[in-house]
């Protein structure tokens, strides 16, 4: 029994200290890749409402983290000789960081890569459940603390399948219905856009214009102007609105050919066309050459760093035979 604790033991410490750092790692590496590939989020866009409650459960996740790292606090104040594990405190601390990290990110998108949430979301749920686990098969003092340890996982665990649940069911129906929502949901009079408002002005201001003009028997109506009323200028040109326009243009034309190329990664890789004049590829001899001035660089990297270091162990060990001499003679 002895033996199976210590292997339960080292298996939730290296459960601690691999669940932040894993989870971590694969959101960040997954939102390079998404932002490589140019995948955007606008399917996502139906899914606000699903959003916020998902924004909320992750902040039940970082306060439940922060009142797991009170408890053991508390209980280090409270029991005297009592200090908590370094792999526990670290993964509570490293919890706390990666969740808000998390969520700063999630909220400060209009349109959040779900797929991206998803897979940060499912890998601590699965870590959260095994350490979950390992704790009720490793705890023996069975305490308040200890019970309030228990029982802040058990809640993480819950909140995070919750969570996950959502996360890999958006992204599920995105993909097969491709976001589009239902049209029962549409509003039945859509609002008019600024361009809509000035066509409608001038439209309804002309026909009144008229209408009432013709009824009056005079050629002056609503919206017309009199024939000694100047007619009102044309904004001039700007500079500034030239130059605006030719970086729209600019922008546009680099957004489409990041886009023929499949994203950042088919852009770099498209200068590969350069390879040949940088490699010899078809050259043996020169490579050879050039593998050997390699090899001979790195041999004179360590000549360097390992001279100075001989010389002075040399210089040790005489100046260990000269005190030893002179303490003999004497």
């Amino acid at each position: 029994m002895a033996g199976e604790d210590e292997a339960l033991s080292r298996a939730l410490s290296l459960l601690h200290y691999t669940s932040p750092l894993v989870t971590g790692i694969l959101f960040v590496s997954a939102n390079i890749f998404a932002a490589c590939l140019l995948q955007t989020s606008t399917q996502y866009a139906p899914y606000k409402k699903s959003g916020i409650a998902a924004a909320w459960l992750m902040v039940a996740v970082v306060l439940l983290t922060m009142g797991d790292i009170t408890n053991v606090i508390i209980r280090a104040l409270h029991d005297k000789g009592w200090f908590p594990p370094q792999h526990e405190l670290l993964h509570l601390m490293a919890g706390v960081f990666v969740w808000g990290s998390v969520f700063i990110t999630f909220i400060s998108s209009d349109s959040p890569a779900w797929q991206v949430q998803a897979l940060a979301w499912s890998s601590a749920t699965v870590f959260e459940i095994a350490i979950l686990v390992l704790l009720l098969r490793t705890s023996e003092t069975k305490t308040v603390f200890e019970h309030l340890r228990i029982q802040f996982s058990a809640a993480r665990v819950a909140i995070l399948v919750v969570i996950t649940l959502i996360g890999l069911y958006i992204v599920w129906h995105a993909y097969c219905y491709g976001g589009e929502s239902d049209e029962e949901s549409q509003p039945l009079l859509e609002t008019p856009t600024e361009e809509q408002q000035p066509a409608n002005g001038t439209a309804n201001g002309n026909a009144n214009g008229t209408a009432n003009g013709t009824a009056n028997g005079t050629t002056t109506g609503y919206g017309s102007i009199t024939p000694g009323q100047a007619s009102p200028a044309k904004p001039a040109s700007k500079n500034g609105d030239e130059i605006e326009d030719r970086d729209k243009d600019v922008k546009e034309k680099q957004r489409q050919r990041l886009e023929e190329h499949g994203g950042y990664w088919g852009y770099i890789w498209s200068f590969s066309i350069f390879l040949p004049y940088l490699w010899p590829s078809g050259n043996r001899k020169v490579q050879l050459c050039l593998m050997i001035m390699i090899a001979g660089t790195i041999v004179e990297r360590f000549t360097v760093v390992l001279g100075p270091r001989e010389l002075g162990i040399i210089v040790e060990k005489l100046g260990a035979v000269s005190s030893s001499i002179c303490t003999k003679s004497t």
